[in-house]
Protein backbone atom coordinates (compact mmCIF):
# COMPACT_ATOMS: atom_id res chain seq x y z
CA UNK A 1 0.00 0.00 0.00
CA UNK A 2 1.35 3.22 -0.81
CA UNK A 3 0.77 6.31 2.05
CA UNK A 4 -0.10 9.50 0.68
CA UNK A 5 1.33 12.38 2.57
CA UNK A 6 -1.57 13.86 1.46
CA UNK A 7 -5.07 12.27 0.39
CA UNK A 8 -5.85 11.47 -2.90
CA UNK A 9 -9.39 12.57 -3.77
CA UNK A 10 -11.28 11.25 -7.28
CA UNK A 11 -14.07 12.52 -8.40
CA UNK A 12 -16.09 11.51 -10.84
CA UNK A 13 -19.08 12.77 -12.97
CA UNK A 14 -21.87 10.50 -14.33
CA UNK A 15 -25.44 11.21 -15.51
CA UNK A 16 -26.72 7.80 -16.82
CA UNK A 17 -23.35 6.10 -17.36
CA UNK A 18 -24.30 2.70 -16.01
CA UNK A 19 -23.16 0.67 -18.78
CA UNK A 20 -19.44 2.09 -17.87
CA UNK A 21 -19.32 2.95 -14.24
CA UNK A 22 -19.13 -0.47 -13.03
CA UNK A 23 -15.24 -0.72 -14.31
CA UNK A 24 -14.63 2.71 -13.51
CA UNK A 25 -15.62 2.32 -9.75
CA UNK A 26 -13.68 -1.04 -9.83
CA UNK A 27 -10.62 0.49 -10.65
CA UNK A 28 -10.87 2.59 -8.11
CA UNK A 29 -11.32 0.35 -5.18
CA UNK A 30 -8.12 -1.43 -6.68
CA UNK A 31 -6.12 1.70 -6.68
CA UNK A 32 -3.09 0.98 -3.80
CA UNK A 33 -2.86 4.59 -2.08
CA UNK A 34 -4.02 4.96 1.40
CA UNK A 35 -5.90 7.56 2.50
CA UNK A 36 -7.96 7.87 -0.55
CA UNK A 37 -11.54 9.50 -1.48
CA UNK A 38 -13.86 9.13 -3.82
CA UNK A 39 -16.63 12.07 -4.89
CA UNK A 40 -19.13 10.92 -7.03
CA UNK A 41 -21.31 13.87 -8.59
CA UNK A 42 -24.43 12.12 -10.11
CA UNK A 43 -26.69 14.22 -12.37
CA UNK A 44 -29.92 12.96 -11.25
CA UNK A 45 -29.19 9.59 -13.02
CA UNK A 46 -32.50 7.72 -14.19
CA UNK A 47 -30.65 4.26 -15.04
CA UNK A 48 -28.78 1.96 -12.68
CA UNK A 49 -26.40 4.48 -11.84
CA UNK A 50 -27.71 5.07 -8.07
CA UNK A 51 -27.26 1.66 -7.42
CA UNK A 52 -24.13 1.15 -8.77
CA UNK A 53 -22.95 4.38 -6.75
CA UNK A 54 -24.54 2.71 -3.53
CA UNK A 55 -22.71 -0.63 -3.83
CA UNK A 56 -19.77 0.89 -4.45
CA UNK A 57 -19.93 3.03 -1.49
CA UNK A 58 -20.51 0.04 0.58
CA UNK A 59 -17.62 -2.41 -0.81
CA UNK A 60 -15.70 0.84 -0.12
CA UNK A 61 -16.05 1.52 3.29
CA UNK A 62 -14.89 -2.08 4.10
CA UNK A 63 -11.61 -0.96 2.08
CA UNK A 64 -10.49 1.75 4.32
CA UNK A 65 -11.85 3.98 1.24
CA UNK A 66 -13.88 6.74 2.27
CA UNK A 67 -16.83 7.86 -0.33
CA UNK A 68 -19.36 10.99 -0.90
CA UNK A 69 -21.97 11.19 -3.18
CA UNK A 70 -24.19 14.20 -4.28
CA UNK A 71 -27.51 13.83 -6.41
CA UNK A 72 -28.38 17.08 -7.96
CA UNK A 73 -29.92 18.13 -11.12
CA UNK A 74 -27.39 18.39 -14.17
CA UNK A 75 -25.63 21.46 -14.99
CA UNK A 76 -22.93 20.77 -16.85
CA UNK A 77 -20.01 18.77 -16.83
CA UNK A 78 -17.56 21.44 -15.41
CA UNK A 79 -19.69 23.04 -13.06
CA UNK A 80 -19.98 19.49 -11.45
CA UNK A 81 -16.43 18.92 -10.75
CA UNK A 82 -16.42 22.53 -9.22
CA UNK A 83 -18.79 20.89 -6.75
CA UNK A 84 -16.63 17.50 -5.93
CA UNK A 85 -13.79 20.02 -5.07
CA UNK A 86 -16.26 21.61 -2.11
CA UNK A 87 -17.19 18.00 -1.13
CA UNK A 88 -12.85 17.01 -1.00
CA UNK A 89 -10.89 17.06 1.62
CA UNK A 90 -9.18 20.68 2.78
CA UNK A 91 -5.55 19.21 2.25
CA UNK A 92 -5.99 16.81 -0.75
CA UNK A 93 -4.85 16.18 -4.05
CA UNK A 94 -7.36 16.38 -6.74
CA UNK A 95 -8.16 13.57 -9.94
CA UNK A 96 -10.95 13.96 -12.18
CA UNK A 97 -11.84 10.41 -13.61
CA UNK A 98 -14.62 10.32 -15.85
CA UNK A 99 -17.10 7.51 -15.78
CA UNK A 100 -15.93 5.65 -18.31
CA UNK A 101 -12.23 6.00 -17.39
CA UNK A 102 -10.20 3.80 -15.24
CA UNK A 103 -7.32 4.60 -13.03
CA UNK A 104 -4.27 2.20 -13.49
CA UNK A 105 -3.24 0.08 -10.36
CA UNK A 106 0.25 -0.69 -11.65
CA UNK A 107 0.53 3.31 -12.95
CA UNK A 108 3.56 5.61 -11.04
CA UNK A 109 1.30 6.61 -7.80
CA UNK A 110 4.28 6.02 -5.52
CA UNK A 111 6.35 9.26 -7.49
CA UNK A 112 3.35 11.02 -7.91
CA UNK A 113 1.66 11.42 -4.98
CA UNK A 114 4.69 11.83 -2.59
CA UNK A 115 5.78 14.54 -4.90
CA UNK A 116 3.24 16.53 -2.62
CA UNK A 117 5.25 15.99 0.17
CA UNK A 118 7.13 19.16 -0.93
CA UNK A 119 4.90 22.22 -0.17
CA UNK A 120 5.94 24.31 -3.31
CA UNK A 121 4.65 21.51 -5.80
CA UNK A 122 0.75 22.21 -6.83
CA UNK A 123 0.50 19.06 -9.72
CA UNK A 124 1.43 16.41 -11.17
CA UNK A 125 1.31 16.14 -15.42
CA UNK A 126 1.51 12.40 -15.75
CA UNK A 127 1.07 10.30 -19.34
CA UNK A 128 -2.39 9.25 -20.30
CA UNK A 129 -3.49 5.49 -22.29
CA UNK A 130 -6.01 6.40 -24.93
CA UNK A 131 -8.23 3.13 -25.82
CA UNK A 132 -9.38 3.51 -29.02
CA UNK A 133 -13.05 1.86 -30.35
CA UNK A 134 -10.92 -1.30 -31.67
CA UNK A 135 -9.35 -1.88 -28.84
CA UNK A 136 -6.12 -0.28 -29.98
CA UNK A 137 -3.84 1.36 -27.15
CA UNK A 138 -1.94 4.89 -27.20
CA UNK A 139 -0.06 6.19 -25.22
CA UNK A 140 0.67 10.25 -24.52
CA UNK A 141 3.72 10.87 -22.21
CA UNK A 142 3.13 13.46 -19.50
CA UNK A 143 6.06 15.97 -20.58
CA UNK A 144 6.61 19.91 -21.13
CA UNK A 145 7.19 19.45 -24.71
CA UNK A 146 3.28 18.83 -24.48
CA UNK A 147 2.12 21.92 -23.14
CA UNK A 148 1.46 23.11 -26.80
CA UNK A 149 -1.06 20.44 -26.79
CA UNK A 150 -4.65 20.64 -25.12
CA UNK A 151 -4.04 19.27 -21.75
CA UNK A 152 -6.72 16.40 -20.81
CA UNK A 153 -8.00 16.46 -17.01
CA UNK A 154 -7.36 12.74 -16.52
CA UNK A 155 -3.26 13.84 -16.72
CA UNK A 156 -3.48 15.86 -13.45
CA UNK A 157 -3.06 15.72 -10.06
CA UNK A 158 -3.90 19.05 -8.65
CA UNK A 159 -4.02 20.56 -5.34
CA UNK A 160 -7.20 21.01 -4.14
CA UNK A 161 -6.12 25.03 -2.97
CA UNK A 162 -5.50 25.54 -6.29
CA UNK A 163 -8.73 24.41 -7.49
CA UNK A 164 -10.78 26.41 -4.94
CA UNK A 165 -8.86 29.55 -6.01
CA UNK A 166 -9.37 29.31 -9.57
CA UNK A 167 -12.01 27.17 -10.53
CA UNK A 168 -13.08 25.50 -13.58
CA UNK A 169 -14.44 27.56 -15.95
CA UNK A 170 -18.43 26.62 -16.69
CA UNK A 171 -18.65 28.74 -19.76
CA UNK A 172 -15.97 27.26 -22.38
CA UNK A 173 -17.10 23.69 -23.28
CA UNK A 174 -15.45 20.76 -24.10
CA UNK A 175 -12.32 23.03 -24.21
CA UNK A 176 -12.73 24.08 -20.23
CA UNK A 177 -9.86 21.87 -18.92
CA UNK A 178 -7.57 22.66 -21.37
CA UNK A 179 -7.97 26.78 -20.79
CA UNK A 180 -7.95 26.07 -17.09
CA UNK A 181 -4.83 24.22 -17.14
CA UNK A 182 -3.01 26.24 -19.72
CA UNK A 183 -3.78 29.27 -18.31
CA UNK A 184 -3.43 28.25 -14.29
CA UNK A 185 -0.36 25.85 -14.14
CA UNK A 186 2.32 27.58 -15.78
CA UNK A 187 4.62 29.55 -13.10
CA UNK A 188 4.12 26.62 -10.49
CA UNK A 189 6.11 23.60 -9.75
CA UNK A 190 4.74 20.18 -10.73
CA UNK A 191 6.20 17.42 -12.12
CA UNK A 192 6.24 15.68 -15.24
CA UNK A 193 5.57 11.46 -15.55
CA UNK A 194 6.13 9.87 -18.37
CA UNK A 195 3.56 6.82 -17.21
CA UNK A 196 -0.01 7.01 -17.34
CA UNK A 197 -2.32 7.24 -13.93
CA UNK A 198 -5.07 6.44 -15.98
CA UNK A 199 -6.94 5.07 -19.08
CA UNK A 200 -9.42 6.96 -20.88
CA UNK A 201 -11.75 5.36 -23.51
CA UNK A 202 -12.64 7.54 -26.72
CA UNK A 203 -16.16 6.99 -26.48
CA UNK A 204 -16.85 10.59 -24.87
CA UNK A 205 -18.68 13.34 -26.65
CA UNK A 206 -15.73 14.78 -28.09
CA UNK A 207 -14.94 11.84 -29.91
CA UNK A 208 -18.74 10.58 -31.03
CA UNK A 209 -19.50 14.30 -32.21
CA UNK A 210 -16.31 15.83 -33.15
CA UNK A 211 -18.22 19.09 -34.52
CA UNK A 212 -18.99 20.09 -30.57
CA UNK A 213 -15.67 19.91 -29.40
CA UNK A 214 -14.59 21.70 -32.84
CA UNK A 215 -15.48 25.35 -31.53
CA UNK A 216 -13.92 25.01 -27.88
CA UNK A 217 -10.95 23.73 -29.34
CA UNK A 218 -10.05 26.55 -31.99
CA UNK A 219 -11.21 28.62 -29.26
CA UNK A 220 -7.96 27.42 -26.91
CA UNK A 221 -6.00 27.32 -29.82
CA UNK A 222 -6.33 31.10 -30.66
CA UNK A 223 -6.47 32.27 -26.67
CA UNK A 224 -2.79 30.25 -26.42
CA UNK A 225 -1.56 31.98 -29.54
CA UNK A 226 -1.46 29.05 -31.88
CA UNK A 227 -3.35 30.35 -34.83
CA UNK A 228 -1.45 28.36 -37.79
CA UNK A 229 -2.85 25.14 -36.18
CA UNK A 230 -5.86 26.32 -35.65
CA UNK A 231 -6.20 26.80 -39.55
CA UNK A 232 -5.07 23.51 -39.63
CA UNK A 233 -8.12 22.08 -37.43
CA UNK A 234 -10.62 24.11 -38.98
CA UNK A 235 -9.39 23.10 -42.55
CA UNK A 236 -8.86 19.27 -41.73
CA UNK A 237 -12.18 19.23 -39.84
CA UNK A 238 -13.68 20.51 -42.77
CA UNK A 239 -11.96 17.96 -45.19
CA UNK A 240 -12.97 15.12 -42.85
CA UNK A 241 -16.71 15.98 -42.73
CA UNK A 242 -16.83 16.32 -46.38
CA UNK A 243 -15.82 12.94 -46.64
CA UNK A 244 -17.73 11.58 -43.72
CA UNK A 245 -20.82 13.35 -45.91
CA UNK A 246 -19.92 12.07 -49.51
CA UNK A 247 -19.63 8.20 -47.88
CA UNK A 248 -23.07 8.81 -46.22
CA UNK A 249 -24.16 9.78 -49.47
CA UNK A 250 -22.72 6.62 -51.10
CA UNK A 251 -24.09 4.38 -48.82
CA UNK A 252 -27.36 5.70 -48.97
CA UNK A 253 -27.67 6.09 -52.58
CA UNK A 254 -26.22 2.37 -53.11
CA UNK A 255 -28.96 0.94 -50.72
CA UNK A 256 -32.16 2.51 -52.64
CA UNK A 257 -30.37 1.59 -56.42
CA UNK A 258 -30.54 -1.77 -54.52
CA UNK A 259 -34.12 -1.61 -53.42
CA UNK A 260 -35.01 -0.25 -56.80
CA UNK A 261 -33.52 -2.99 -58.72
CA UNK A 262 -35.14 -5.78 -56.46
CA UNK A 263 -38.45 -3.93 -56.69
CA UNK A 264 -38.32 -4.05 -60.13
CA UNK A 265 -36.81 -7.06 -60.18
CA UNK A 266 -40.41 -8.51 -57.81
CA UNK A 267 -42.66 -6.51 -60.40
CA UNK A 268 -41.15 -8.21 -63.17
CA UNK A 269 -41.66 -11.50 -62.14
CA UNK A 270 -45.48 -10.95 -61.33
CA UNK A 271 -46.19 -9.70 -64.91
CA UNK A 272 -44.44 -12.65 -66.44
CA UNK A 273 -46.81 -15.04 -64.06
Amino acid sequence: MIESPLPLCIITVVRNGASTLSETLASVRSLPVRPLTHVLVDGESTDDTPRLIADHRNLSASMGIETHALRSPPRGIYEAMNRGVLLAPPESIILFLNADDCVLPEGPWSSAVTTFAESQMQFVFAGLRTVMPDGRTRHRPGNPVDWPRPICQQQLLVRRSLLTTYPLPTDEGLAADAIWASTHLPGHSGLYVEEALVSVKLTGVSYREPWRSLRPFLRYLVRTGRYARASRELLRFGIGLTLRTARSVLRHSTALHARTRKSGADGECIGKS
